[in-house]
């Protein structure tokens, strides 16, 4: 796939949430069910809507996490609808994964390649600091 593809489109069961503390600014709070994705576009209420594709959705809902992704989730808009695609960022060679990012909060302990690799390096680093000191 080249940049700027799309992949496809991530659907599921549309919810809305009101702010979820009374008298601040709205802030949303996401609660992940691994599935679930918080739009930047609000409902007609000026309601937080989120997609959740647990129960139902594309083949989209399985991309795998990247803190370098090689993809993106996109909204676009036309008139009153509003879609999420999951598009390109880099040119990828066919059998490749295909990831995205999250955002900053998971509910897992990200083992993507980057952090994997900084996750050996500190245990690495962590053993030498050991070995040192007895």
């Amino acid at each position: 796939m080249d940049v700027g593809d799309i992949v496809g489109e991530y659907v599921g069961e549309l919810s809305e949430y009101d702010a979820v503390v009374p008298g601040q600014p709205p802030v949303a709070v996401k609660q992940n069910s691994g599935y679930t994705l918080l739009m930047n576009a609000k409902s007609k209420a000026k309601k937080f809507v989120y997609i959740d594709a647990l129960r139902c959705g594309s083949i989209t809902r399985f991309l795998s996490h990247s803190c370098t992704p090689n993809a993106a989730f996109v909204e676009f808009q036309t008139g009153a609808d509003v879609k999420v695609l999951v598009r390109m960022l880099v040119d990828v060679k066919a059998g490749a994964q295909i990831t995205v990012n999250y955002g900053d909060e998971t509910w897992f302990t990200c083992m993507c390649d980057q952090c994997w690799s900084a996750s050996a390096n500190d245990s690495l680093q962590d053993d030498r600091v050991t070995a040192v000191n007895n």
